[in-house]
């Protein structure tokens, strides 16, 4: 890591946190947990905590960092850069680094929600669950720190992608992924828990199976619940800290490919397939009563 690539990531770091968008989206998400009564309905607070309140602001700052890594050649000063002492590899890193900075805002966010709700071990109970009432617990350490270190690894996407796809239309095209993430994998699943969906930056921890009802010609619309994985998050985090590393050596490969390089991205790789086999192992399927 050379000192050029620290001054730049200072630099963009602060272009980052100056982008009205991003206070925007944050605000958005501030709204969200001012909103929230967990003593009647915890599970969205419950979601809030594990990191989901950052998937906006994160699309936020992924589309930032596309636009950021894009700015030489959206400016068509792209030659100019290519003559100085510092190589695009080095910049590229730079760029990456600013990840940093956008985990320091997802934890300030988290420790905001959790100072301003102050949960005990208890949030409160759900809503809409079989069994009825479950006591929903407050997510720990593991899951709190998902969504800032989920934010790192958008970072380093958008970096990768704005050096091998280098349009801002990408950005338009992980519009539907994100909905995804956000509406399909949280709390509320629309399909039962699986192994998979540890693989994608947010996962709830929240073992459930099926839902009950939910027809034109049924009142009843609840979801079975089975409890809350407290295992699978630990090893997240290392999937995810993997998963950035091999994100931001695809970027620098786009410009430098020396023997380091390689190395580096096959010891990140390995360790992405390493961790999500793992985490399919150790996560906690839901079962259903008597089973």
């Amino acid at each position: 890591m050379s000192a050029a690539s620290v001054h730049l990531a200072r630099t963009e770091s602060g272009r980052l946190l100056r982008n009205p968008a991003l206070w925007l989206s944050l605000g958005g998400a501030a709204l969200w947990a001012w909103s929230e009564h967990p003593a009647l309905d915890a599970e969205p607070t419950y979601l809030l905590l594990a990191g989901y309140g950052l998937v906006l602001p994160g699309f936020v700052m992924l589309a930032i960092t596309v636009l950021a890594v894009l700015r030489d050649r959206q400016s068509a000063t792209g030659p100019l850069t290519e003559t100085l002492p510092v190589g695009p590899a080095r910049r590229t890193v730079g760029h990456a680094l600013v990840s940093l900075a956008a985990a320091g805002v997802g934890l300030l966010f988290v420790a905001a929600v959790v100072i301003y709700h102050r949960p005990g071990d208890v949030l409160g109970p759900s809503t809409d669950t079989l069994p009825a009432a479950i006591d929903v617990p407050r997510p720990g350490l593991g899951l709190l720190l998902q969504g800032p270190v989920a934010l790192i690894v958008l970072v380093a996407l958008g970096v990768a992608l704005a050096r091998w796809l280098p349009s801002w239309l990408v950005v338009i095209a992980l519009v539907i992924p994100f909905a995804v993430q956000f509406v399909v994998l949280g709390i509320w699943n629309a399909t039962p828990t699986s192994a998979p969906g540890w693989w994608w930056p947010w996962s709830s921890g929240m073992v459930v199976g099926e839902w009950i009802g939910c027809t034109p010609t049924s009142a009843l619309c609840d979801l079975e619940v089975g409890g809350f994985d407290t295992t699978t998050p630990w090893w997240h985090l290392g999937y995810l800290a993997a998963l950035a590393t091999l994100l931001v050596t695809i970027a620098v490969l786009r410009h430098r490919r020396d023997r380091a390089v390689w190395i580096t991205f096959g010891v990140a790789a390995a360790a992405v397939v390493v961790l999500a086999t793992v985490q399919a192992l150790v996560y906690t399927p839901y079962l259903a009563p008597g089973a």
